[in-house]
């Protein structure tokens, strides 16, 4: 790692660079990084908030910094750009090997859930605000249930939140402020908040339980800051004009831009992704307007692959006409001549014309707009509010700070926000579905758009009817982000949607399931067409009418179907985590492996010791209830065993675990509590809190939580377990052994015994629901490191 004297050397070594003054005191200033940073656009809040931690990160020697580091950003275009920048400074810093980019877009990042698995090791995650924020609800979009809590806890922890834009994620910004609040609240680790935008509305940030006080830290220009680069950027001037142009006509739209073009770029911004379609199809038609100008069309129901190329295009062109929507108001540098826009709320108008003459080099930039059309997505009085302040403006040049300063006198409503309260978030912590099999809808919490994404990826059906069940999905840049409305529009026009259902067992032939008319549709969901059906365009984007094939790159890089990238019998109601291996592993070894891993990951973190010793000792005995007869019968059964009188832990088998006395699933980690409380009591001698090293055991599968519950029908056993004796052979030092497991601690109510649901209630109270996700976490994942020592070995 170099060496650097001053954040300045470290910035310039980074960014190539001098740091504006407020990006050297996001990084020096005050203990920690600043709650809300207000600084207009251009002026790189991006370099300044993930340099700044890195800096502070780097030179912090009380502990006090997070680990982690997260953007939540509100549109894939802006993951796009921080992820072309933030690796290349981190190469320059020479620090690659020791801090890890990640993108999350889909659930996963780009190395599956590897990003999980290092909670010690520094990391810069960047994601949208949905795939961010319903992670922190404990409803990850794209996620199956069992890492629901490993997520949340990671995030919840040891992690500074950025949510970026924040006026483009209003909801997941009010949000954000109340978990902050709760985080404080319940002492978790080592956490904080800051939002950033050019036009921060303090009504988001003002939260019931988070107001925005006076002693807040905000980051504001001074005096200090405006050097003549930022004073040349602030100071850039457009002339302010209308167009007469009557409910956003795209023939009327398309007349104009080629009336206004002039060479250089020119950005045609509209409200509705139908508008531009009909705009640009105007424009680049048989007989185009423009000429030879390269017209492109840019939204957000491109796939990323398709709308990067463009943007990679643009970069090379001197003479283009951009037709876009709100996907290119923030983020996405670009520098225009000539800006046409449709009005818009006044910080969106704002965001726009930062666009143009945003170096502040041209000395002829021109921003035109028009009235806004009946079928914006903008309240009317908002839009109108803007155009007559436009119309205040007609004929004068106008620099971006100057309508920054009118945004108070400009009427912009509040949005409808539904605000997480104390009682919502804490139900969350509960992850069992509700009696139906479904999830509380968290999506009001996230988007204050009526109609949340889901994605869609084509993919080659080779002739059949339906995809295979080997099918690798296109990663996430090969998928197109749609509106659930926009899914009901594929089925009507016949194109059959399918989507993977993490809830069947491996070995069924319903791993992929038809969506059908009557089926709800999950924000964050993946369905797949076949590409044979159409739907989709390079040119225009999702197109529910088109019938021509879409092109599928062969090379396209693939992940596994949504969920089945995690650990098998985390995503799922059988127990594949244990079959399908390299070869036997005995169940001693991987107890022990899992222990060295959590030893391993609590050392590198600041833990009480005592707190590290219990969550060590769960890795131990995480799964000592699969030397439980039932379940190694089960297990034994699905391939010839090597050698008999051994207890083992995982099997090169396939199929599924079918066991005996018609049992149809068998927790094998309520197993573990159930003889933990009866004869292998002393194994937890060791704890300093006993019922904390239970409830991890229980939970290290994300299955038994919060509730204990059984939905088979069967009043004999709860998930499987028979109360009675059984026989454990001889397992982690300690002779064969009668045990006599009890089920009254799991039932829903007891006379004899704490039931499980007070037990957790009691533990929620104690640690909180952050920190006891936390750990769930980290056994969780000591687990999975252990399992991937024998990754990619070959059966014997």
């Amino acid at each position: 790692m170099l060496q650097f004297e001053s954040f300045d050397d470290f910035f310039r070594e980074a960014t190539g660079r001098q740091p504006y003054p407020y990006q050297v005191r996001v990084a020096t200033d005050g203990a920690k990084l600043p709650d809300v940073i207000d600084v207009p656009p251009g002026l790189g809040k991006t370099a300044a908030i993930v340099l700044g931690w890195l800096w502070r990160y780097l030179n912090d020697e009380t502990g006090q910094v997070s680990r982690r580091l997260v953007l939540a950003l509100p549109m894939r275009t802006l993951t796009r750009q921080s992820m072309s920048v933030i690796p290349q400074w981190i190469h320059e810093l020479g620090l690659k090997d020791a801090i890890d980019v990640v993108q999350l877009v889909g659930g996963i990042g780009a190395n599956g859930h590897g990003w999980r698995r290092s909670p010690g090791k520094p990391q810069i995650i960047v994601g949208t605000v949905d795939m961010i924020v319903s992670r922190m609800l404990m409803r990850g979009y794209g996620s199956s249930r069992g890492v629901y809590p490993i997520d949340a806890g990671l995030l919840w922890n040891d992690t500074h939140l950025v949510v970026d834009e924040t006026q483009l994620a209003p909801a997941s910004t009010v949000t954000a402020r109340q978990i902050a609040a709760f985080q404080r609240e319940s002492a978790a680790l080592n956490v904080g908040l800051t939002c950033m935008s050019a036009t921060v509305d303090e009504n988001l940030l003002n939260t019931v339980n988070n107001p925005l006080t006076p002693e807040a830290n905000v980051l504001r220009l001074t005096n200090e800051d405006l050097t003549p680069e930022v004073r040349q950027r602030l100071d850039a001037e457009r002339v302010v004009r209308e167009l007469s142009i009557a409910q956003a006509n795209p023939k009327a739209i398309a007349e104009a831009v080629a009336a206004h073009h002039r060479r250089g770029l020119t950005l045609v911004i509209v409200n509705t992704v139908a508008t531009a379609v009909e705009v640009y199809k105007r424009l680049a038609g048989n007989k185009p307007p423009l000429g030879e100008t390269r017209v492109i069309l840019l939204h957000s129901r491109f796939r990323p692959v398709d709308r990067d190329g463009k943007l990679d295009e643009l970069q090379h062109l001197d003479n283009a006409v951009v037709v876009s929507t709100q996907v290119i108001e923030a983020g996405v540098d670009l520098d225009a001549r000539t800006l046409i826009t449709e009005a818009a709320p006044w910080p969106s108008l704002i965001q726009r014309s930062g666009r143009c003459n945003r170096a502040g080099i041209t000395d002829d930039a021109e921003l035109w707009w028009f009235a806004s059309g009946k079928r914006s997505p903008y309240e009317l009085e908002d839009v109108e509010a803007t155009a007559g302040a436009l119309r205040e403006l007609e004929g004068q040049a106008v620099t971006n700070a100057r309508l920054l300063d009118l945004a108070d006198e400009v009427k912009t409503s509040a949005p409808a926000i539904q605000v997480l309260r104390r009682s919502d978030f804490h139900a969350l912590f509960d992850t069992s579905p509700d009696l139906s099999g479904n999830d509380p809808d968290i999506s009001p919490f996230i988007r204050d758009a009526d109609d949340p994404d889901v994605q869609i990826a084509w993919v080659d059906f080779v002739g059949t009817s339906r995809p295979s069940q080997d099918l690798r999905l296109p990663e996430h840049d090969h998928r197109c982000r749609a509106r659930i409305g926009d899914v009901r529009d594929l089925l009507s026009a016949g194109k059959p949607l399918w989507f993977f259902d993490v809830a069947q067992p491996a070995w069924s032939d319903a791993r992929w399931s038809e969506l059908k008319t009557s089926m709800p549709i999950r924000p964050g969901q993946v369905f797949v067409i076949d590409a044979e059906k159409g739907g989709y365009t390079t040119g225009f984007g999702l197109d529910p009418k088109s019938s021509a094939p879409v092109p599928v790159l062969a090379d396209a890089p693939a992940d596994g179907p949504q969920g089945a990238e995690e650990p098998g019998s985390d995503g799922n109601t059988s127990d594949s985590g244990a079959i399908g291996f390299g070869d036997w592993l005995e169940l001693d070894q991987h107890l022990r492996e899992a222990e060295d891993q959590a030893k391993s990951i609590v050392n590198a973190l600041d833990l009480a010791a005592e707190l590290r010793a219990d969550i060590v000792l769960a890795a131990r005995l995480h799964d000592i209830g699969k030397a439980h007869p039932l379940w190694q019968n089960a297990l034994q059964r699905t391939v010839e065993v090597p050698e008999s009188g051994k207890v083992w832990a995982k099997s090169p088998g396939r199929g599924r675990l079918v066991y005996a006395d018609d049992v149809k699933s068998f927790r094998h980690e309520l197993a573990s509590v159930a003889l933990l409380d009866a004869e292998y009591a002393d194994l937890l001698e060791p704890a300093r809190d006993r019922d904390l090293v239970r409830y991890l055991i229980a939970a290290h599968h994300g299955k038994v939580r919060v509730q204990v519950r059984d939905d088979s029908g069967d009043a004999k056993r709860v998930l499987g377990l028979s109360p009675g004796e059984v026989i454990i052979p001889r397992l982690l030092d300690v002779e064969t052994r009668t045990a006599t497991i009890k089920l009254e601690p799991f039932k829903a109510v007891s006379d004899t015994a704490e039931v499980w649901a007070d037990m957790v209630h009691r533990l929620l109270g104690q640690y909180g629901p952050f920190r006891l996700a936390y750990f769930e976490a980290l056994v969780r994942i000591a687990d999975w490191n252990a399992s991937a020592l024998h990754e990619g070995q070959a059966s014997a």
